[in-house]
């Protein structure tokens, strides 16, 4: 059973009122893909500060995966 707890009073944003917010999330996947790639295939060594290299250092770690969303604005803190 589904119950209907409420109805949008206001029509869908059109195309032209998202494509603006479109674009940027396209283009921020293509830099992160891009940046994926580009450190996949790159050659990471770490150096003291002196210029020597690192002894020791532990193999380079995977890139982070990028997160799904974009995070929520803090709320400020309500007071007591």
């Amino acid at each position: 059973m589904i119950f209907i707890d409420d109805r949008r009073r206001a029509p869908p944003p059109s195309f032209e009122e998202m494509s603006e917010q479109i674009r940027e999330e396209l283009a921020q996947e293509a830099v992160t893909a891009m940046r994926d790639q580009l450190r996949a295939g790159a050659k990471i060594e770490k150096f003291n500060m002196d210029g020597s290299k690192l002894e020791g250092a532990a193999a380079p770690t995977p890139p982070a995966a990028p997160p799904a969303a974009r995070p929520a604005p803090a709320q400020p803190a309500t007071p007591r």
